[in-house]
Formats: structure tokens, sequence, C-alpha cells
């Protein structure tokens, strides 16, 4: 207790602004030179962290330096909504507060109060939860409407996490390196996951995308590589480069109508990836967007596609059929760049046809549940794009 006591004064140091000397919201990890007195990125770590007379944190740096007194919150400016300790902070020009670290809170669940001071609590500052490896869980209320940047980063022993209705945006690295968070319920009101928002989560089997969301960021589940199946609704317009790149486990993927585009190695290294249907809404496939897919064996590539990136389907060893949803000059027309693409143009390819063709070739449509089925004519050799 005493342990998780101290952790919690000195994440004081970051809520009160201390920024310069390369605090999170919690003490630990990469941050712990300053604890240790070497110097920090202005030349100045925490020398001494003492209690003076009026039971306020003296903090002395490793030049000499001694910092203004820090007041610890007490009991009388806890509300008992939420986890006692944690430190709130006005914002400006409004009568509403966010969160901003730990203070002296040292729970393994952590509760944000809707309101403190009487005002409702809307915002989880930037870094709040920083690096505070110990947090098991966190209840956010209602009244919360953003998650700041990196608010959760490195939180490796946080296991769930209820996002309420009231959250419009995830913001970038909102969950970074939480390692041990394995489920994820994002509500029907976010609009958009910011970059790295959930990169590192190795241990996030399933994510729920809702309809609301618009734009999956960067990197925004980069190396979840225990993420087996991803819905990405018909909203979304745009999926980030490396969104998926590096989740290994992914065996089911389905990308909404409305994608336009798909960025550069978006799903590199998803080796559990069979089969993928990009639909006609997407205009262009990104560099090595598949790049390292080893057991991808069919793709549906829309009537829409322009262009195919460099590598789009390096490494795809196994892809045997490309099931174009468009004619044989209409593919011509593709912008194919580089030569490493020849695991997508030397397999066997077929045209739709909505009817029973009458001329020679390779065609497709769907049947009447929805599944690719060829038409029983004669077909083609392979040939080079």
């Amino acid at each position: 207790m005493k342990k998780k006591l101290f952790t919690g004064l000195l994440c004081i140091v970051f809520a009160l602004g201390f920024s310069a000397l390369s605090l999170g919201g919690c003490i630990g990890g990469s941050n712990m030179s300053a604890i240790q007195g070497e110097k920090g990125e202005t030349g100045a770590g925490i020398a001494s962290v003492t209690v003076n007379e009026n039971g306020q944190l003296i903090i002395t740096l490793t030049d000499g330096t001694v910092l203004p007194p820090v007041t610890i919150p007490t009991a009388d400016s806890i509300n008992e909504e939420g986890a006692p300790g944690l430190h709130y902070q006005r914002i400006a020009g409004k009568d509403e507060y966010r969160v901003i670290g730990l203070g002296v809170a040292s729970e393994l669940d952590i509760v944000i109060a809707s309101t403190y001071n009487g005002m409702p609590v809307t915002e989880i500052g930037a870094k709040a939860f920083y690096d505070c490896s110990y947090i098991t869980s966190i209840t956010i209320p209602n009244s919360v409407t953003s998650i700041g940047t990196g608010a959760f980063y490195n939180c490796s022993s946080l296991t769930s996490v209820l996002i309420p209705d009231s959250v419009t945006s995830i913001s970038n690295f909102a969950f970074e390196h939480c390692s041990s968070l394995t489920s994820v319920v994002i509500p029907d009101s976010v609009t958009s996951i910011g970059e790295s928002a959930f990169y590192g989560c190795s241990s996030l089997t399933s994510v729920v995308i809702p309809d609301s969301v618009t734009s999956i960021g960067d990197n925004a589940f980069c190396n979840c590589s225990s993420l087996t199946s991803v819905v990405i609704p018909d909203s979304v317009t745009s999926i980030g480069n490396s969104a998926f790149d590096g989740c290994y486990n992914l065996t089911s993927v389905v990308i909404g109508d409305s994608v336009t585009s798909i960025g550069n190695y978006t799903f590199n290294g998803c080796i559990s990836l069979t089969a993928i249907d990009i639909p006609d809404s997407v205009t262009s496939i990104g560099n090595s967007a598949f790049d390292g897919c080893y057991n991808l064996t069919s793709v549906v590539i829309g009537d829409s596609v322009t262009s195919i990136g460099s590598e789009a389907f390096y490494n795809c060893r196994s892809l045997k059929e490309v099931y174009y949803n468009g004619t044989a000059d209409a593919w011509k027309n593709i912008t194919i760049i580089g030569s490493w693409n020849h695991y997508l143009t030397h397999v066997t390819r077929y045209y739709y046809s909505e009817s029973q063709p009458t001329e020679e070739g390779n065609f497709w449509h769907y049947d009447a549940n929805g599944e690719i089925e060829i038409w029983e004519i004669k077909t083609l050799e392979p040939t080079p794009n």
C-alpha cells in the first residue's frame, strides 16, 4: 500500500504540469530515470521528494532547484462518486472538469467521478493515466465525451474498460500498449478511432466497431496479435496505414461498402487471413496492403479500383484465384505499381458476369446464397497482366 501511495503522490507532479521532467500520469517505465536522479530531457531529474510540516510535497531537482510546494488532495476535495484521490482540473472557460491523473489514488479498479465540485467531468486528459501499469480496470462516467491523447498509454495490467455512449472520440495512442486488455466495445457515439489508439494491445481478441465510426486511424489496431476477426461497418470511409498490420491471428475481415481507400500496410503480415472481399467503393489499395498474407487463397476486387500499390500482394504465396467484379477491359485500366505483385497478376483471374456468358473465358457471379460461383464454361490458362 505504501508503494502505491508513494506512486500516486508522484503522479501529482505530472498532473500539475511539470511536463519538463517528461513524467506521465504515473511514474514508471521509461520515466524511472527522473526518480533515480538521472538527467531528464531538460537536463534535470528528481533528486528527492519530501513532505513539509503543512503536508505538502517538496520536490528537489538534481540541479538544486526546489519546485513550489504541491498540496496533496484532502478528504474534502474527494468526490465520493469516484475513486478517492483522483486529480481533476477545471477546463478553461467552462464549468466543467477533466481528470488529469491518479493524484493519491491507489486502487487497482479506478472509477472516475461524473461530477467534481458540483460540475460535470467531461474529459479524460492527455496522459492522465500514462504508464500506470498496476491499474486493472477503468469505469468512465456518462458525462465524459472525449478520451485524450495517450490517456491510458501502457496501462499494461488493464483488463477491462467501460466506454460510455457519451464518448465521441478516442484520441491517438489512447490505449496503446494496454497489453492485458482482452475486449473492447466501442459505443455508437464514437465517430473516429485515432492513430495507434489500440496499438500493441496484444491480448485483444475482439473489438466491436459501431456504425457511427467514419475513420480508423493509422496503426489503430497494429500488432493486436490476438485479434481474430473484425467487421468494418459501412460508415467507415477510410482505413489508415498499418491499421491492422501485424494482426497475425486475424482470420476474418469484413470491409464496409463505404470504404474508399485501403492504406499502406493496412493488413500487412496478417498471416492467418485466407480470403478478402474488397468492395466496389474502394478506389485504391495502398503499398504492401496485404504483403505477407501467406495463407490468402482468394481475393475479390471491386470494379472501382483504379490503382494497386507496390507490393500490395507481395508474399501472398498461397493466392490461387482473383475474382474481379468487372470486365477484362476494365481490368486493363487498373494501374498496378511495381513488379512485386506477380502473386496477384499471375494467378487465375475471373471476371464478373451476372448472367451465363456466351464467350470463352473465366467468369463468376454470386449464387442465391451470396457465395462465389464459377460459370461452367471452358476456362483459359492464367495469363500475365
